[in-house]
């Protein structure tokens, strides 16, 4: 990617040792953006306070609108590159940088030190990544945090992506409840390939590309009539229209219901000519007893996989063990097109097969609907060539099987067999979700309790909440087991929970916190437990590295 953007800035004539960067003082001051990123901010600039760092917010096109930097000698220094409120840092101006080269790639981006395009900007480290609009995924900002090249960490760009979507999650708090939840129900079905979809309210209409290529202004009021119509049974229903073009459409209307009352509707738009017989809704999305939760990264990670099930995107699933990939799969499946067939493969015993059942397999696999291949990182050369052959096969069949593959590794994926992917979802181990834990654990109870009453009492539930679930899901279903045969009915305490989960800290981590913890105790491995070494690949002081093994209660 650095490679990509240095080009990019060859072709824009961007100066080695000039740096320019344009200035405006035509900022909104009031946005939404900002008004949704300043507790953010806050957060942010009181988690580096003991740090050389600043974090810096731009809009969509590289300018910058806020700046934070504790370190006076640091603001002095981002004052001499022009790197404050009113600036543009987009690529086209300044080259290579974690702000515009973020917009570029449309992804989070870090440039250390002599990536930089700008022999100005070498000196400097900086990490950014992209802030989105919840409801339409248009980019509408970059959060960025910039250190000298000396104070650079590994930790700059989680950072970055953990308060890109605080921020995207407080853009939807913003709006009233209705609002929120109309924008949820049209984040979850937006995408339905070739399908027009339009949500609507009384005071709001939110349209994807399909309908808003098909919709002229006068169709929304005659939209807005039919659906209320048609929804104050306050159940779904199906409706006719004329468009003002002459086109026949049906209209499918989903009513949306906040506190008892309605708030709007979900409408799915199709051509009539389309000769397309009308379906039966989809199945709600239920992802088991596995896979709770309610937090903003968790229920991202829901949608998008529905969402590449209902494309018939295939999709590479990826996260550590135990975090419920092959659940998550077996749920899109569920949900979109349940009467259909489902098969597991798993690649060890995809490479004990023979001539004969590597036959048979490639027949069974064009009549199923959802085909899911388990550790496709493992698979041998030979299978890999196989695979990738049936992939080439099942690409020319019209209403083909959906293809998820499941991987720890992504990263040890073929090549060749990874650009037959259109993306990759990557599943949050449970420390990284704690919230999803007081979700987890009546649902597992329930299963695991076979009818007996019993329930998690608060103080055991923090106990399980500060564990740190190497294993994930897997791990806190066995914790559990392990438990009901101490407990079998009335309120778990402490002291019913096996003693290998007992909290090594004495408070529950926040998501950044349990970043910082993976990445010091990762950094302790590579370093054969050598503190020094270990601080230094981090970019962190000494003394600071001895204070966060005493914090987070790390064994070395």
């Amino acid at each position: 990617m650095i490679t990509e953007s240095w080009r990019r800035s060859q072709g824009y004539g961007v100066g080695i040792d000039d740096l320019r960067p344009p200035y405006t003082c035509d900022l909104d001051a009031e946005s939404r953006l900002l008004r949704a990123a300043r507790p953010v901010l806050d957060r942010v600039e009181k988690e580096l306070s003991d740090s050389p760092m600043s974090v810096i917010l731009t809009d969509a096109k590289a300018w910058v609108i806020a700046r934070r930097a504790g370190d006076r000698v640091l603001e002095r220094k981002l004052d001499g590159i022009q790197l404050a409120p009113g600036f543009s840092y987009a690529e086209e101006y300044v080259g290579t940088n974690g702000i515009g080269s973020a917009i570029e790639a449309g992804r989070s981006f870090h440039v250390f030190g002599g990536e930089h395009f700008s022999g100005t900007l070498r000196r400097f480290s900086c990490a950014g990544a992209p802030i989105r609009n919840p409801a339409t995924g248009q980019l509408v900002g970059i959060i960025d945090v910039t250190c000298q090249r000396s104070d650079a960490t590994l930790l700059m760009n989680a950072l970055v992506q953990e308060a890109a979507r605080d921020i995207e999650q407080r853009m939807l708090d913003l709006a009233g409840e209705s609002e929120r939840v109309l924008l949820n129900e049209f984040l979850a079905t937006r995408h339905r390939k070739g399908k027009a979809i339009l949500t609507i309210s009384n005071d709001v209409v939110i349209t994807n590309a399909a309908a808003a290529e098909m919709l002229d202004p006068s169709d929304h009021v005659l939209i807005r009539e039919q659906v209320v119509e048609l929804t104050s049974s306050g159940h779904d229903a199906l409706g006719l229209a004329t468009l003002s073009r002459g086109q026949d459409v049906t209209l499918r209307c989903r009513p949306v219901i906040v506190s008892s009352r309605p708030a709007g509707a979900v409408v799915e738009i199709s051509r009539r000519d389309e000769g397309r017989k009308l379906q039966a809704p989809a199945r709600p999305f239920v992802p088991g007893p596995g896979l709770k939760g309610r937090s903003p990264v968790f229920r991202n990670v829901c949608s998008e996989v529905e969402e590449h099930c209902r494309q018939r995107s295939w999709l590479l699933i990826s996260g550590e063990p135990g975090v419920g990939k092959l659940a998550l799969a077996q749920a899109a499946h569920r949900c979109c097109s349940a009467s259909a067939r489902l098969v597991v493969l798993d690649a060890v015993d995809l490479d004990r097969y023979d001539q004969d059942q590597r036959r048979r397999l490639r027949t069974n696999v064009r009549e199923c609907g959802t085909v899911v291949i388990r550790h496709i990182d493992r698979l041998s050369p030979v299978m890999v060539r196989d695979l990738a052959e049936l992939v080439d096969s099942l690409e020319e069949l019209t209403g083909g099987p959906w293809i998820a593959a499941t991987s720890d590794k992504p990263a040890a994926v073929d090549a060749d067999l990874m650009r037959r992917f259109s993306a990759t979802v990557t599943v949050p181990p449970l420390r990284h979700r704690v919230d999803d834990i007081a979700e987890l654990v009546p649902e597992l109870l329930r299963r695991l309790a076979g009818g007996g009453r019993v329930s998690c009492g608060l103080a055991a539930m923090r106990v399980l909440q500060r564990a740190l679930w190497p294993n994930n899901v897997t791990e806190l279903e066995e914790t559990l087991r392990a438990t009901l045969e101490r407990r079998r009915v009335g309120e778990i305490t402490p002291r019913d929970l096996p003693e290998s989960c007992q909290a090594v800290t004495r408070r529950v981590l926040t998501n950044w916190e349990a970043l910082e913890r993976d990445a010091i105790v990762s950094a302790l491995n590579e370093s054969d437990g050598d503190k020094v070494q270990a601080a230094s690949m981090l970019g962190i002081s000494r003394a600071t590295i001895y204070r966060k093994i005493k914090l987070y209660g790390i064994s070395v």
